[in-house]
């Protein structure tokens, strides 16, 4: 199973509530790659990319454009 983080074009945000409490997760955001944030379905519209993580994929995965996800 993967979590996910977004990016806003300055930071990467993870779901303060996760699908999974990862070890690639914790790691990111004890060494402060990435910071959770409550996140609405609303709020998606303010992120610019995704990426999905666990601890198979490596932070520096495939980008999913948010614009090509359909609503």
């Amino acid at each position: 199973m993967e979590n996910i983080v977004f990016y806003d074009g300055y930071r990467w945000v993870t779901p303060e509530i996760p699908l999974l409490e990862g070890t690639q997760r914790s790691k990111l955001i004890s060494d402060g790659i990435i910071t959770e944030e409550t996140i609405t379905p609303d709020d998606l519209k303010k992120y610019k990319k995704a990426r999905l993580i666990n601890a198979l994929l490596e932070f520096k995965g495939q980008d999913i454009d948010i614009a090509q996800i359909v609503w």
